[in-house]
């Protein structure tokens, strides 16, 4: 979920260039600069004591949208994190490159990259009517092979339970075809070459047992097809 802004275009220059939504995917690129954490939740401004892992050079943007309590403030303040709580107004730079965010008090905040930590918005309400699907939270729970309680419906990505990352997403989805494959195969009758076991055949089959017969493959000239050629019977 991104802040919402009066001119969206200006944070879409940065998001996904230097304003980052995965710190796992993208925290290295922040590595020692000056950050912002947006945090929409009191709860998400924890995100910064995990970001201070790739910099400690980390400010608070709210945003305005959250009360931050008492015994927040005192470990940012114990931190060295400045918090803001003033809206941002724009954010600063050029060619995608971060420099800073401007917010609605005149405050300017000096940054050369953020992380937004805002929490997502969940497209599953179409399965919310469905019985016997397990959740946790907003995630559908999965066995191993991204199969859902339900025996027909598999989760892939966001919306199961685990690490939210495309290469994630896209295992997932080799796994759920596998496993979907298994399934269709296990509940389908085996097939038979039932040209090779008509009653014509098997008569002709016995005939030769009772003949003993040595089989001698004779190759025959002029055949195009590799491996073609005559059979003779031959009693001993």
């Amino acid at each position: 979920m991104l802040p919402q802004i009066e001119d969206m275009q200006n944070l879409y220059d940065y998001a996904g260039y230097t304003l980052h939504v995965c710190m796992i995917c993208d925290g290295f690129d922040m590595w020692d600069q000056k950050a912002v954490l947006i945090a929409g939740t009191e709860s998400q401004i924890n995100a910064a004591f995990v970001l201070n892992w790739f910099t400690p050079y980390i400010s608070v943007l709210t945003h305005g949208l959250c009360t931050v309590g008492d015994e927040m403030r005192q470990k940012l303040a114990d931190y060295g994190y400045p918090l803001y709580e003033s809206p941002i107004d724009r954010l600063l730079g050029e060619d995608h490159k971060l420099s800073g965010f401007l917010l609605k008090d005149g405050t300017q905040v000096e940054a050369t990259t953020g992380l937004i930590n805002m929490g997502s918005i969940y497209h599953n309400h179409y399965l919310k009517g469905i019985e016997g699907l397990e959740w946790d939270g907003e995630n559908l729970v999965t066995n191993d092979m991204a199969q859902t309680s339900h025996s027909r419906i598999f989760a892939l990505g966001d919306l199961k339970k685990g690490v939210n990352q495309v290469s994630i997403a896209v295992a997932d989805g080799t796994l759920a075809a596998t496993q979907i494959w298994r399934n269709i195969r296990r509940a389908s009758p085996p097939r038979k070459w039932e040209e090779n076991i008509s009653p014509k055949n098997l008569e002709n089959a016995v005939k030769i047992l009772k003949l003993q017969p040595l089989l001698v493959k004779i190759s025959e000239p002029g055949l195009s097809t590799p491996g073609r050629g005559r059979v003779a019977l031959r009693a001993n």
